[in-house]
């Protein structure tokens, strides 16, 4: 028989699966776009809100691929820190390397 929990708990695994997906998009692309940064935040801190919840319920297949659902949400968010982080130091040493070539073109070029 399948059950409320049952059910729920596919939602809960087929989700964390989708994330997966996401992931390893995330991966290959290196890039943040199209997605607001709150959004799987929020999303994130629900899902390990969900495991204390599930588990006070006994719900044991929610909790279970709720367990896998707020991990998938926490590597994407980790992900998602790392190359905006990444992103923002490699636009930094680009500026730099750009103003230390301008500041050489107008330095001297010898002694008269």
């Amino acid at each position: 028989m399948i059950t409320p929990d049952f059910f729920n708990g596919c939602f809960e695994a087929f989700g964390a699966l989708f994330v997966c997906k996401s992931i390893y998009a995330l991966y290959k692309d290196k890039q943040v776009r199209g997605i607001s940064k709150l959004t799987m935040l929020f999303f994130t801190l629900w899902g390990y809100w969900n495991i204390f919840y599930y588990s006070n319920l006994l719900q044991w297949f929610s909790f279970g691929a709720g367990i896998c659902l707020a991990l998938a949400n926490s590597v994407w968010v980790a992900q998602m820190l790392y190359y905006n982080y990444y992103a923002g130091v490699a636009q930094m040493a680009e500026r730099l390397v750009e103003a230390q070539k301008v500041g050489e073109s107008k330095a001297p070029t010898g002694a008269n």
